[in-house]
């Protein structure tokens, strides 16, 4: 499998939300947003939860949203 790297642009506010996640689910930030759009894009549901702290979310629309909790 490989890997490819893009960026993108996000407030501070969700880079803050992304922080908070990160910490709650003992990952580092970007780790965390890759985890995220994993499971929203491959449906990618995890065997484990790790502490059961994110839950992924998404509407009719594609919106999606992690949701701490």
């Amino acid at each position: 499998m490989g890997y490819r790297t893009m960026r993108i642009a996000i407030s501070d506010e969700e880079m803050q939300a992304l922080n908070r996640l990160a910490l709650a689910e003992y990952r580092r930030p970007r780790d965390q947003a890759r985890y995220i759009l994993r499971r929203v894009l491959l449906d990618d549901q995890p065997e484990e939860k790790h502490n059961g702290a994110v839950s992924i979310r998404q509407d009719t629309h594609g919106a999606v949203a992690a949701i701490a909790g």
